[in-house]
């Protein structure tokens, strides 16, 4: 997580930590963040992306959800979709012509 909690706490120590952290935010902060999302199998885009939402300065970040949108980590992401899609396709469409071929040795 970016702001660990400890649960067991009042809320307003909840609210309290947060606002340090987030008062502490800084570059080396937004790196250690893109560098975890990256690491954890996410990719470079997603951390690029994550990177370009989370900056420090407000006039650095996206100024709409459409250009969030518009970064190339979704179009990525339709990609591999369409392509796993096609491939588990394949994969039933195999299963059922098994059978049919049995069959055949069968006669």
């Amino acid at each position: 997580p970016l702001i660990p909690f400890d649960y067991n706490m009042e809320a307003f120590c909840n609210d309290r930590n947060a606002l340090v952290a987030l008062a502490a935010w800084d570059e080396s902060t937004l790196r250690d963040v893109v560098n975890e999302v990256a690491e954890s199998g996410a990719g470079t885009l997603a951390a690029d992306l994550i990177s370009h939402c989370l900056c420090p300065l407000p006039e650095d970040r996206p100024k709409s959800f459409d250009e969030i949108l518009a970064h190339p980590f979704w179009k990525d992401q339709r990609q591999m979709r369409k392509a796993k899609k096609k491939s588990s396709s394949k994969g039933s469409k195999k299963e059922k012509q098994a059978p049919k071929e049995k069959r055949r040795m069968a006669v």
